[in-house]
């Protein structure tokens, strides 16, 4: 049996920042490398490109959608000064940029959920707002992997990911 649920991460839409596309990729391929390390980054992070969609797998990574809901979670809290980020702002940062900026949708998966990157309406003080969201669904089935799909995914998107790739 899936349970599905709206998630609202209470970061209002407008919220005044602004990624390039670059700092986007970067950020969430960033995550990904953290997660598999520099060890086994080459075996074990994948980065396909096709059909307007760029998928990005960690093997055999899996983690809980709980450390993406809030600022001030992280897994890196145990290791010190190895890894880039900490408080857990950069997926939901580089999430609003990527789909208030540049209309790209964001699909992720891990373990036993997937999640999509939305908006939901939030009243504050009387004025309706959107807030970042992710719609969570939850499963029985459980996997192994940690997957991010990004869509659309445009061919001269591509030259920014080879940079960005050059960079891990």
């Amino acid at each position: 049996m899936q349970s599905q649920k709206r998630i609202p991460l209470n970061l209002i839409f407008d919220y005044p920042v602004q990624w390039s596309k670059y700092k986007v990729l970067r950020d969430l391929i960033q995550n990904f490398y953290d997660s598999v390390g520099y060890q086994h980054w080459k075996t074990d992070f994948q980065c396909e490109v096709k059909d307007e969609r760029i998928t990005l797998q960690a093997l055999q990574v899996g983690f809980s959608y709980e450390w993406l809901i809030h600022i001030g979670s992280s897994t890196k809290r145990e290791v010190s000064g190895k890894y880039a980020g900490f408080f857990g702002e950069g997926f939901k940062i580089a999430s609003l940029c990527a789909l208030r900026d540049y209309q790209w949708q964001i699909e992720m998966c891990s373990q036993n959920w997937e999640l999509k990157v939305i908006t939901s309406p939030i009243i504050v003080d009387g004025k309706t707002l959107l807030t970042l969201s992710y719609d969570v669904c939850v499963h029985p089935d459980f996997r192994q992997d940690t997957i991010l799909r990004l869509y659309p995914f445009l061919k001269n998107d591509q030259d920014i990911l080879e940079s960005v790739l050059l960079s891990f």
